[in-house]
């Protein structure tokens, strides 16, 4: 009996023995393992390359002088597992007894992560640069320490100039006069990055943030991971955003501020985001209006708060709604040209855009019935306290291009929310990892979405959303504005199209006048008069 129990303890440590003994090798081999994670558009290409692989010898010796301030084995350590302690100890154990510093500091450079999906010092140098490493200048070694360092940055120029002068006063690699030169021509090589890559960063970017929220891991690990990964960019489509958001006469000119823009596209019976921008100018700012700004919807909100929930409990389009001054509580609404025509149809009253009648409209259906739809969507935070500005958009946190764009796939798709995604699928070590599924919600009834789709296309017909016509397309869509914000969201037969443009400081001198039929229904019909 103690032979067989022994007998046992010895296979139990024995087996222990091999798991750690495989673990370990695991943890060796994906720390020096040169492949990283690649990203592939809708036809199977290559976003961007992450496949270069440098040694010690062939980078620039200012950026070895930095790094070998570092103290490598732990910041090694922790930069390959941040968020997996074992992985990591085992990981110190291994850098400390079975490499040398020089293979440390491959392994260190090659993973480093830089955002925007690239890992290694030589991915990032032809990313930005398009050339090697070693024939960069001493700016363009710095900026690319600097992206190791901060990855994402809301306000580039500024966070680059910090960065130089602490190189100055804390590390002491530049002196006052290198520091003033390098700090006078930040603004150039800032210019200098609008390259072809530019113009994916902010699909990728919500490509990023699907993955981390699927697999749970940091975004550096998750481009470490070896992941190959399938998505639905449309490169000519995303090239055609791109190309538009660079033509100055798009976008308002305005003497305080610089009028910015977001842009997203959707394929509506699937949900499969082809195209995004998060700004005209978003190789100096990584901030994402496509689908992290939170702007009011303005009269974009007013058929699925109103309109919708109305139609859906009974009203017609030619029901007449009351174009009076009125008051609800504090809230009192106008209609932007300031004249009341005492009654106005539905259908007026959404292709003209009218406030005061829309506003009446909810009163009538009730404002908890407008809430109780609006939940549906499970997209907006909504503040209750709003109170009857919602029927106008007048949302106390707003809303994203994407966001509003997944929002009216409701009207297309027969009264069914699509959710949206830009991840077709995972594939790891041969293996398929991770499949989107899109899930559907019921928000309306098939008549309602049909109705206000029809409704819709007369904005663009005989309404406010005149400027989004395109010949040989029919184009449903609304339009909203508010003295920050210009939105336009519409659709086809295929897909929806969500435009916002405005400044990034809602501030008193900042005001602009964004008009309902220009501007943003423009921008819309220049993408979309190429999308096939």
């Amino acid at each position: 009996m103690k032979l067989k129990i022994l007998s046992y303890i010895l296979g139990l440590l024995l087996l222990s023995s091999l798991f750690f003994i495989g673990f370990l090798l695991s943890v060796n081999k994906e720390m020096s393992e040169e492949r990283h994670t690649t990203l592939y558009d809708q036809n199977g290409n290559e976003l961007f390359s992450n496949n270069h692989w440098i040694s010690i010898g062939q980078l620039p010796s200012f950026i070895v002088e930095y790094l070998e301030n570092e103290i490598l084995v732990d910041r090694t350590a922790e930069l390959l597992y941040p968020s997996q302690d074992i992985k990591k100890m085992l990981s110190k154990m291994l850098l400390k007894h079975s490499y040398t510093e020089e293979e440390i500091f491959e392994i260190y450079v090659n993973k480093l992560y830089f955002g925007n999906g690239l890992v290694g010092f030589e991915n990032a140098s032809q990313y930005y640069f398009e050339r090697p490493s070693k024939d960069l200048n001493e700016l363009e070694q710095i900026f690319l320490l600097f992206k190791s360092q901060v990855g994402e940055s809301m306000s580039m120029q500024q966070d680059l100039e910090v960065f130089l002068a602490e190189l100055m006063e804390k590390d002491y690699l530049l002196d006052y006069r290198e520091f003033s030169t390098l700090n006078s021509e930040v603004p150039d090589l800032l210019e200098g990055l609008n390259r072809r890559n530019t113009n994916y960063q902010s699909y990728v970017q919500q490509v990023t943030k699907e993955l981390i929220s699927t697999f749970d891991i940091t975004e550096g690990e998750l481009y470490r991971r070896g992941f190959e990964v399938n998505t639905h960019l449309d490169r000519d489509i995303q090239n055609n955003i791109y190309e538009t958001f660079q033509d100055r006469t798009s976008f308002l000119e305005h003497d305080q501020a610089f009028v910015e823009g977001g842009m997203a596209i959707v394929e509506h019976q699937t949900g499969k985001v082809i195209g995004l921008m998060g700004g005209r100018e978003y190789y100096k700012s990584t901030f994402n209006r496509a689908t992290e700004t939170t702007r009011q919807p303005a009269s974009t909100f007013k058929p699925l708060m109103v309109f919708g929930p109305a139609l859906e409990t009974g009203w017609k389009p030619d029901d007449l709604l009351k174009d009076v001054p009125m008051k609800f509580g504090d809230f009192k609404p106008r209609n932007y040209d300031y004249r009341y025509r005492g009654e106005v149809s539905i259908k007026d009253a959404l292709v003209k855009s009218y406030n005061v009648p829309t506003t009446w409209l909810l009163y009538k259906i009730g404002l908890d019935k407008g809430l109780e739809y609006i939940d549906k969507f499970n997209l907006f935070q909504i503040d209750p306290k709003d109170g009857y500005g919602l029927a106008l958009g007048f949302t106390s946190v707003g809303t994203s291009p994407l966001s509003i764009a997944q929002a009216y796939t409701v009207f297309p798709n027969e009264g069914k929310m699509q959710e949206i995604h830009t991840v077709e699928s995972v594939n790891f070590q041969g293996e398929v990892a991770y499949k989107t599924k899109g899930e559907e919600e019921r928000i309306f009834s098939k008549q309602t979405a049909e109705t206000v789709t029809s409704l819709l296309r007369s904005v663009v017909t005989d309404g406010t959303g005149k400027a989004a016509q395109i010949k040989g397309k029919q184009i449903a869509g609304k339009t909203g504005t508010t003295s920050y914000d210009g939105w336009f969201v519409g659709f086809d037969d295929r897909y929806i199209g969500a435009v916002w443009m405005g400044p990034d400081e809602v501030i008193p001198e900042n005001r602009m006048n964004l008009d309902e039929d220009k501007y943003a229904p423009k921008l819309f019909k220049e993408v979309f008069k190429k999308v096939e």
